[in-house]
């Protein structure tokens, strides 16, 4: 009989050993660093060796790290091919029934979807946009995305990411008005009724920034989705005070700009809903999971807002 190590601790240790840290290494399982750390000390317990150097929060293999985790990444690069071959040879492909609110869908969702299929090409995607919560009990729906946890016997709830509202409007604009601090004395407000934050709270968060209340007559504009709202900014309609995380593609190619850059007001937290199984953290729509909650959080990184020029 074979004497292995945990397989968990392993593959710590190959993720640690790659990016020579015990943070990304979490980021990417979806734990925390403490976890991945007790992981590894109980890996180099089993194998009464060292297998990394400890600098503060910075580590790196030892000699006999590298020699083992090079060993490790060769065995876990045939696990997956032979697995690969035998799921392409007999199986089925594998669905994942989403459903997410619409402007989720709409802005993040579908811009990143070719992603999540390019890294896990045997698995089929369908998505339904849709209001309100679903009825996992009825409908065919592995798992949603929304605002606010769920109470509901059976379910997990996740948290994937607590967006942040900032004001947000086309370059065209920013530059037409001069200085930022006049956009919101000058520009035509629009608002998304939908929230339950908007630019009151924003100016009342943002006293220096504008007033409380603006003119009565003043010119504003009212949707009822996220979505038509950011679509309404990139027109050059006015400025919107629209999530952080709705308009990353939009800021990370320019078509928004965010004049007064992180500044803004807390948004409300996006979670995943799924039916709690004792497999769950083993199942594609964990997978699922744990890749949304990395690129949001890189894409996030890569279209942080800055003063518009």
């Amino acid at each position: 009989m074979r004497k292995l190590p945990p397989l968990s601790a392993l593959r710590c240790f190959e993720l640690a050993g790659d990016y020579d840290s015990f943070t990304v290494a979490a980021e990417k399982l979806c734990l925390s660093p403490s976890a991945v750390s007790h992981h590894i000390r109980l890996l180099e317990s089993y194998l009464d060796t060292p297998l990394f150097v400890r600098h503060g929060k910075r580590v790196a293999l030892t000699e006999a790290g590298r020699t083992y985790h090079a060993k490790v990444r060769q065995a876990f690069d045939l696990i997956s091919e032979v697995t690969s071959e035998v799921r392409g040879g007999n199986a089925q492909r594998q669905a994942i029934y989403i459903s997410a609110a619409p402007s989720f869908g709409n802005s993040w969702l579908m811009p990143h979807l070719a992603e999540f299929l390019n890294e896990f090409s045997d698995v089929e995607i369908h998505v339904a946009t849709e209001d309100y919560p679903s009825a996992f009990g009825i409908s065919r729906v592995d798992c949603e995305i929304r605002y606010g946890k769920t109470t509901q016997t059976g379910l997990v709830s996740l948290p994937i990411c607590t967006e942040r509202l900032i004001p947000l409007c086309s370059a065209s604009v920013a530059r037409s008005v001069g200085e930022p601090q006049q956009l919101l004395q000058s520009v035509t407000l629009i608002h998304t009724q939908s929230r339950p934050i908007g630019w009151r709270d924003f100016f009342r968060e943002h006293k220096g920034l504008g007033p409380v209340r603006r003119p009565a007559g003043e010119r504003a504009i009212f949707f009822d989705r996220s979505t038509y709202a950011l679509e309404a900014a990139r027109e050059g309609l006015g400025i919107a005070l629209e999530s952080d995380i709705l308009a990353q593609g939009d800021l990370a190619n320019g078509r928004l700009v965010a004049p007064f850059g992180r500044a803004g007001i807390g948004g409300e937290t996006y979670y995943f809903v799924a039916r709690d199984t004792p497999d769950f953290t083993e199942t594609v729509v964990y997978a699922f999971y744990r890749w949304l909650t990395n690129s949001i959080n890189q894409s996030r990184t890569e279209s942080a807002p800055l003063q518009a020029a």
